[in-house]
């Protein structure tokens, strides 16, 4: 227990220094403050699911990306799951109060208690699922890379599979690829289809949370070993 919240404390500290996120936050404010002027329960939460989407993208380039965060998970005395699951806890806590603003203005906004719940739930899975994908994703292909795909990502992915399809009409040879990894990604088309109800969403968004955890450890461990020097790869 003692190393679990030692890591989530780093975890906390690595995301809340991050100059990005910073600047993600008011990214954040600003469009929730957009989205408030609507006054659509559908809109903010669409806008949340961006907001908290960019958020953990952002988010979980500091948990394994930069070199001193990467070794001290490589060199960890504690077993191999707490260092990833802790640090993804000290995001989430670092993110949590954005998912609460935009809990308050779907409030305002005229949401059913079941549905604020539900929405809240949602969010924070889908928050930890791209924090965990990144987390995993940066060092294997560097921080910035996975921030930078994982947040165009976020911010094309309410655009539902079908609607990928009619786009890339005339590529059948991209079209094909980009339709299975629509249907396959935690993408924001389908944290909004979870609203609706059912279990598959949310339990594909919770087995990406486990998937990137699992890369995580793994590839710290074989960066390690493929550079001993230390230079994780750009």
């Amino acid at each position: 227990m003692s190393a679990l919240i030692a890591d989530s404390l780093l975890g906390v500290m690595l995301v809340a220094r991050h100059r990005a996120f910073v600047l993600g936050l008011l990214l954040a404010g600003a469009l929730l403050a957009v989205a408030a002027t609507a006054g659509d329960p559908g809109v903010v939460r669409r806008t949340l699911f961006v907001v908290v989407g960019t958020l953990g993208a952002l988010a979980g380039t500091q948990l394994t990306g930069p070199a001193a965060a990467h070794f001290a998970l490589r060199r960890s005395a504690a077993p191999w799951w707490i260092p990833p699951v802790g640090r993804l806890l000290g995001g989430l806590t670092v993110t949590c109060p954005v998912v609460a603003i935009g809990l308050v203005v779907l409030l305002r906004a005229g949401l059913q208690p079941a549905a604020l719940v539900q929405s809240a739930l949602l969010a924070l899975l889908y928050l930890g699922a791209w924090m965990a994908v990144v987390a995993g994703a940066a060092p294997l292909i560097g921080e910035a890379a996975a921030g930078t795909l994982s947040v165009l990502l976020v911010w094309v992915g309410g655009i539902t599979p079908s609607g990928v399809q009619q786009l890339l009409a005339g590529a059948p040879y991209l079209q094909r690829p980009a339709v299975l990894a629509w249907n396959v990604l935690p993408l924001g088309w389908r944290a909004e289809r979870a609203t609706a109800g059912g279990a598959t969403d949310p339990l594909l968004l919770g087995a990406w949370v486990v998937v990137g955890l699992l890369v995580a450890a793994w590839g710290c461990d074989w960066v390690v070993v493929r550079d001993p020097a230390g230079a994780t790869r750009r």
